[in-house]
Order: structure tokens, then sequence, then C-alpha cells
């Protein structure tokens, strides 16, 4: 028999159901699924699907530390029963989904988005179309302090903040696709409340969360400043360095820059100059957010132009009409490009690492974590995967070296 853990304890609120149903559907021919929700959520659940073959068990806000030690108190129970009893788990928590590891060949875990097939917003790809982060956590700030939400008694629900943040930015409406994604405001909660700009309080008997400001935040500059950026979380401490250096990093369209320069190189068959295709590779992903979304974006190009000529400045990974790969300098922009470098990918994302070091930067074994919501706004399993191999490539070209669990220049 094989068990099924579903663990929905960190959903964005009114996304329960669905998860349920997502894993009645995908394991279908189970009957023994165990569902894992905070306590009073449960409510937000269909009774009648509640059988035999599915159970839910609640779990004490106050008590998520001891999540892993219920899981693994499930998990021994059916394994003993049987040595071919096996178990799967899928959990949004990365402290969950170690769990795995305990078990040899028998519990295998997924995450979330593997099991709907798409990429959630609450668990990282926020929506660079609408506007970037920061500008989203600035106009939430700004629209709580017009309320004066600064404490816990002047605190706003969060089901009112959508409101609050239209009345400031029409972007915010929901008629605007991008901005009516579930979970959208919850992210940009997480976000501000990571960057320590607000606190947040969940009673226990209210499905909704109150939200106030953690202090007296007047202006952006403040939000923005050097000295918020040291309090705040390390991935936004990585991206202020980042772009103080003029690298970014563009977490949310990086990516896309770097699919558009290659589809124009693959089209133009090398008749396009360095120039042209940093211009045309930006033009693109502008273009294509405007058509996709039909919303005006307030996003600095000028900046994403700089940071991609920048970059590919700092890198060899273009090639020339010899086939030998080169950097962009002045005296070469209006050279015709005719491919990549086999691994260039690799090579720009592992210099945003390497820039962080050069700044000096002191990137210790467990900021992995950081690192990855930084380079790819997503905390997940695969982007920390893809942070590892980024490593790994400096290691073995010796561009940085591990010196007691810290990276350094090599």
């Amino acid at each position: 028999m094989k068990l099924i853990i579903a663990d929905i304890t960190r959903a964005n609120l009114g996304t329960e159901q669905s998860l349920v149903n997502s894993i009645l559907e995908r394991y279908e021919s189970h009957n023994n699924i165990v569902v894992y929700i905070y306590s009073l959520l449960e409510q937000l659940i269909d009774e009648n699907i509640v059988t035999d073959r599915f159970k839910i068990k609640k779990v004490d806000p106050a008590e998520i530390s001891f999540l892993t030690t219920m899981i693994s108190s499930d998990l021994d129970a059916e394994l003993n029963k049987s040595e071919d009893n096996t178990a799967i788990i899928v959990s949004f928590h990365s402290f969950v989904l170690t769990l795995a590891s305990r078990y040899t060949n028998r519990v295998s875990a997924i995450t979330w988005k593997e099991v709907l097939g798409r990429k959630l917003v609450n668990s990282g790809g926020w929506p660079e179309q609408l506007m970037p982060i920061d500008e989203a956590v600035s106009v939430l700030v700004d629209a709580m302090n017009e309320s004066n939400s600064i404490s816990r008694q002047s605190a706003q629900r969060a089901s009112d903040l959508r409101s609050l943040l239209v009345n400031k930015d029409s972007r915010f409406n929901k008629s605007n696709p991008v901005a009516s994604k579930t979970g959208l405001i919850k992210s940009i909660v997480n976000e501000a409340e990571e960057r320590k700009l607000v606190h947040t309080f969940h009673n226990g008997t209210d499905p909704n969360y109150y939200i106030w400001l953690a202090g007296d935040f007047k202006s952006k500059a403040q939000i923005n400043s050097t000295n918020f950026v040291h309090k705040g979380s390390i991935s936004g401490q990585y991206i202020e360095i980042l772009k103080g250096d003029g690298l970014g990093p563009f977490s949310g369209i990086r990516h896309k820059l770097f699919n558009s320069i290659e589809e124009l190189i693959g089209r133009e068959l090398g008749f396009i100059e360095t120039n042209a295709l940093i211009n045309q590779a930006v033009a693109t992903v502008k273009s294509e957010f405007e058509n996709n979304n039909g919303v005006h974006l307030n996003y600095p190009w000028r900046r994403v132009r700089s940071f991609l000529l920048k970059l590919l400045s700092r890198n060899e990974v273009l090639l020339n009409i010899d086939e030998k790969p080169f950097r962009v300098t002045f005296s070469n922009l209006s050279t015709p490009v005719t491919g990549l470098v086999s691994n260039w990918r690799t090579i720009l994302d592992s210099d945003l690492i390497l820039a962080l070091i050069e700044n000096g930067v002191q990137i210790q074994v467990g900021e992995i974590q950081q690192l990855s919501g930084a380079l790819f706004y997503d905390r997940d399993e695969t982007s920390e995967q893809n942070v590892i191999k980024l490593i790994e490539y400096l290691l073995n070209r010796k561009l940085v070296v591990d010196i007691n669990c810290t990276l350094n220049i090599g």
C-alpha cells in the first residue's frame, strides 16, 4: 500500500480545496491519503469528500515546528506495517520534503508545482510584467501609511488589501489578468514581511489574517535605502548589491532576455550586429509583456538594456563570424553575431554570483536558498539545484574557492 501525505499548511488562503482536488485526481487509485492543514481551515474543505481513503489532520499554526514530527509518525506507522509499503510526500515546505531522505527508497518527495503542472505565485515566479516586486512592496507600504495601519490595533484585514492597493495603483485591479492571479497579494505581503517592513497576525479562529507596518516608512527612498536592506532579507541584500553594480538581476525577465537573444541569432543567421541584438532582445521582451497583458508597464527598460550590455561585456559568450567567442566592447558593437558558446546561460547566471563575491559578499553554504531567491525569485528545490550547479561551475573553473564553507575569489 502507498501512503500519500499532502501538506497544505503553506497554501494561499482560499486555494485549499483546489489543492485537495488536485491530489485526489492525481492519486485517484490510492486509498490512503492524509492531508495536513492548519486548524480551523479544515472547514474550507468540502466535508463530503472526507472518506476512508481521505483523512484530514489539523496542525496548530503555533506548533508548525512539530509538523515534521507528526508526518514522521505517520510514515513510521505505515512503513512498519509491511516492507512493501511506500509513501509520497507533497509539500510547499523544503524542510518537510527532506524527510524523504530518511527512508531509503521507500519515500519520495514532490513539490506542489509538480502536482499542479504550473508555477504558483506563492512558490516564486513574481509576475514582473505587472511591475517590479520592489515597486509592489513600495505601493503596499504607501497604502498602509495612508490608512494609518501602524499598529496591531489599527491593522488591516488581508481581505481589504486589494482595495487599498487599487486605490494607490490601478494596475492591481482584478480586471488586469496579471493582477488577478491567485496568491499575488500574499506574495507581496510575504516579501514585505521578509524585508521586515510589516507584521502579520493570525488569531487562529479567523481564516483571514491582519497586517500592519513594522515602522515609520514615509518614502520609497526609505524602503529601498541601504540601511533597510541591511535589516532586511539576505536575498534583498544580494539584489541591492547587484543593482548597485548595474547587474540587475531582473530575476523575472532575465531568462526571457536570454530566450530572445537565442531566437534572434537563430533567425538572423549571423546578420545581426551586437548592438542591434541587445536592443532588439530588450524590445522583444518589452513588447511581449505589453501585447500579452494590455497594460502600461512602469518598468526600467533602459536599466534592463544596460544590465544586459554589462553582463555581455563581462563574459565571452557571443561568437563572431570566425566562430570565436568575444565579450562586448566599444570596438565590436557593430560586429555580426553568428552564435553562442554552448554553456552561455550558465556562464551569465554564474557571473552574478561571482559579482557578489567580487563586491565582498561572503556566501556561506547555508545561504543557497537566499541566493536562489535573489537570482531566480524562487526558493523551491529546482531553483536551489540551479544555484548549486552554478556554484559547481565556478568551482570547477577555479573562479571561486571554498574556504571553510564560504565562497571566495579563486
